[in-house]
């Protein structure tokens, strides 16, 4: 009997600041073949020298790229060579400067919210929260969801409180069922796991999750049938506490789901990601997210040339990143095709505002972006995979996965071809590759009357691969040096000024007003 796992506490209906204000270390690190080994600077050597049991301790972080978060176990410290070796190998290797941090080090517990977990002799130690000396301390036990529901229908969950659990909060499988007004907190996994169809998540707070927050499938992507899911107005926070990329706030896959009015807040990576058809993502309000993470997006999606259809429109992205990852606004990775993005307010993002993948039938238009490291980049990277041998090696197989995607998916969806009948003329053919309909053009490229502010070099605010131009359509777009130029907003409408309208083709205004949560 190896006895219980403790995997989150919790004091007094809260947890730990996740991470901790107070974690702190360089490191020089080393690829080693069976697990790894860091090699550490001298101060950090002599914090090591001193635990006691080296071997119960973590290290957790980003060991190689910004994107992929991972753990392993110290297996022993060799401190006279100021050298560590892990247990478990990094899935991609190691790389120097990477940010990681030690987890479980008796010795190290001094900051409110830390705890120590001592396996061997069932024993929890914990730093409160407060001064308060007699603290409620739970511990999830619970390794099922709370609710598990399967083949429901017509089934509403309104007004209770869910926590403590070390799997979903709620888990249903079903159609026409409601989930409203309820407190999800402090669970393991994903507050909501739903699949079905006509289903309604509606006016929840959600915070303090191990993984994701809201997580819907329904529709039928290859009849274009909507799900009709509806995620509406919910208040979302302090999620990935546990697993920290790729773990959205909200996620849909499907076809014909809705993301509308929801506020989501403060977490390490993406706030909404998205897979399938004809999804809109509107009135969303995202801000203080993707703070540990660099080759992401606060909206994200990627790698698949036949989910057209979906809209992103009306959203505002505000602080995205932090002074030392930089990650971007929306971004569509990898040749993503068949998006569009409209009347969304994007500022202060650390990376790119819009980064677009080199995909074709994409549209950037009617935005506004302020302050962002480049506003609009659009690049054509399966193109210069052939042109110019870039980095995207896909882009240099004819038969890659994108394309065997495309291939499958028009050929067995009769309803995707009616729909988007440009899609029948996409062709592999390597010995034409300037024609407008071969697969890796960035191919009818739609960025129009788009309004940035990119303080350092506003003649540079877009980034255009080559062949964006060529095989689609720029235009009516204007850049400034600073938000005044631009801007009549005294009233925090974002409003643009007369001589700015002038210069576009009819720019609709962006109804920030209407954007976020709002009153029942």
């Amino acid at each position: 009997n190896e006895g219980f796992k403790i995997r989150e506490v919790f004091e007094v209906g809260d947890c730990g600041e996740f991470p901790p204000q107070n974690y702190d270390g360089e490191f020089w690190k080393k690829q080693e073949p069976k697990g790894f080994s860091i090699y550490v600077d001298k101060e950090t050597n002599e914090r090591v020298k001193n635990w006691k049991d080296p071997q119960k301790v973590w290290l957790y972080g980003y060991f190689y790229w910004d994107w992929a978060d991972a753990s392993s176990q110290i297996l022993r410290v060799e401190p006279r060579l100021r050298r560590i070796f892990m247990k478990h190998p990094s899935h991609y290797g190691v790389r120097k400067d990477a940010p990681i941090r030690f987890v479980n080090v008796l010795e190290e517990l001094d900051y409110p919210g830390e705890y120590y977990i001592d396996r061997e002799k069932m024993m929890l130690y914990i730093y409160p929260l407060d001064d308060d000396n007699a603290p409620r301390i739970t511990i999830s036990m619970d390794e099922y969801p709370l609710i598990d529901g399967n083949e429901v229908e017509y089934v509403t969950i309104e007004g209770i409180t869910f926590e403590c659990t070390k799997s979903d909060a709620i888990k249903i499988n079903g159609n026409n069922c409601s989930i409203m007004n309820c407190t999800i907190r402090n669970v393991f996994s994903s507050a909501i796991q739903m699949n079905g169809h006509d289903n309604v998540i509606y006016g929840c707070d959600i915070s303090h999750t191990g993984g994701s927050g809201i997580a819907v499938n329904g529709g039928d992507r290859k009849t274009l049938t909507h799900g009709n899911n509806v995620i509406e107005n919910n208040f979302i926070h302090d999620w990935s506490e546990v697993k920290s990329t790729y773990t959205p706030g909200i996620s849909t896959n499907g076809c014909g789901n809705i993301i509308s009015h929801n506020e989501l807040c403060n977490a390490p990576h993406m706030a909404i990601g998205y897979s399938g058809n004809e999804h809109i993502i509107e009135y969303n309000y995202m801000h203080e997210v993707v703070l540990h993470s660099a080759d992401a997006g606060a909206v994200y999606s990627g790698r698949d040339w036949t989910m057209y259809g979906n809209v992103m429109r009306y959203n505002v992205l505000e602080n995205v990143g932090s002074d030392e990852f930089k990650p971007c606004g929306i971004y569509w990775d990898d040749t993503l095709a068949g998006q569009t993005a409209y009347g969304n307010l994007l500022i202060n993002v650390r990376g790119n505002g819009f980064l677009v993948g080199g995909g074709r039938d994409n549209t950037v238009v009617n935005n506004i972006i302020l302050n962002s490291d480049i506003p609009i980049h659009f690049d054509a990277r399966a193109r210069d995979a052939i042109t110019k041998n870039g980095w995207y090696t896909s882009g240099r197989d004819k038969n890659c996965g994108t394309w065997q995607g495309l291939a499958s998916f028009r050929k067995n969806s009769e309803a995707f071809a009616q729909k988007y009948p440009q899609v029948m003329d996409i062709h592999n053919d390597f010995d034409n590759i300037d024609d407008p309909n071969f697969c890796m053009n960035p191919s009818n490229a739609l960025v129009k009357n788009n309004v940035l502010v990119y303080t350092d070099r506003p003649d540079i605010a877009t980034l255009l691969g080559d062949g964006v131009e060529r095989f689609g359509k720029v235009e009516y777009n204007l850049s400034f040096a600073s938000a005044d130029e631009c801007l009549d907003n005294d009233d925090g409408s974002y409003k643009l000024k007369d001589e700015v309208l002038a210069q576009l083709d009819n720019f609709e205004p962006i109804p920030v007003q209407r954007i976020g949560r709002y009153k029942e």
